[in-house]
């Protein structure tokens, strides 16, 4: 009679157990980085959405506001175009509700916009005077 070779209960447990310690090691560094990156893809979003209610607001010769609030940042410019940026889960605005109002020639007040992230990073937003409505983002590490 000839018995098949095969693994012990106790080997198994021990592979299982290495198995999921090197896997709960990989956990943290990866939610880091998919925030990291959320944050990210944020900022390039923000971008997108503010250079295309500016060029709309040139194109159609109208008046564009847009509201910085707690959680998420609204973009209007007309009564029936809104568009809404919701913050991602580590990024909170700490700069209050801010009212930009892009003019008809493209003209908007300067002001700072600050964000602060549970990742250790800080974010400038420094809007800019005058036509083009250029903003200038400064992040800074605590």
């Amino acid at each position: 009679m000839c018995r098949a070779k095969a693994f012990t209960l106790s080997e198994m447990v021990i592979v299982l157990f290495i198995s999921g310690l090197f896997f709960s090691l990989g956990i943290g560094p990866g939610k880091r980085a998919l925030a990291n990156l959320n944050e990210q893809m944020f900022f390039r979003d923000l971008r997108q959405l503010w250079f295309a209610t500016f060029y709309r607001c040139i194109q159609n010769n109208t008046v564009a506001i847009i509201y910085v609030e707690d959680d998420k940042i609204i973009f209007s410019d007309s009564a029936d175009h809104k568009t809404i940026l919701t913050y991602p889960k580590t990024l909170h605005h700490a700069s209050g509700v801010s009212t930009y109002i892009i003019q008809k020639t493209g003209s908007m007040r300067p002001d700072t916009e600050e964000f602060s992230s549970t990742l250790g990073k800080v974010y400038d937003m420094h809007v800019q005077l005058g036509y083009g409505m250029q903003y200038r983002l400064e992040v800074k590490n605590e």
